[in-house]
């Protein structure tokens, strides 16, 4: 299972607050139909993706921070990753998730 937030901000430091949890995301590995809870393991690419589209306007910020937080085991702490820091170009935002390592 996935999450997503995100936040805004411009060049200059400002930044708008995190938003909220996303809808939690079950990924299913579709040879099984199983519930894998994330879209990679170590040992298993299920070849899931997800296209996430932000609807917000932008206002004055000019560059968009997406985390994925995936659960992998049912009982322990999630994994937060930066996955995406680019810049905006629109009032919305579509990305695509396939699994992407973090952003360093």
């Amino acid at each position: 299972m996935v999450q997503y937030v995100y936040q805004m901000y411009d060049n200059h430091g400002k930044s708008s607050h995190v938003s909220p949890l996303s809808k939690p995301i079950k990924l299913y590995n579709s040879d099984s139909n199983a519930d894998i809870g994330v879209m990679y393991t170590e040992n298993n690419v299920t070849n899931v993706g997800l296209t996430v589209h932000i609807n917000e306007y932008k206002g004055t910020y000019e560059k968009i921070k997406v985390y994925r937080i995936s659960y992998q085991q049912v009982g322990q702490p999630p994994l937060v990753e930066l996955i995406i820091d680019e810049s905006l170009t629109k009032d919305s935002f579509v990305f695509t998730d396939r699994g992407q390592s973090a952003i360093s």
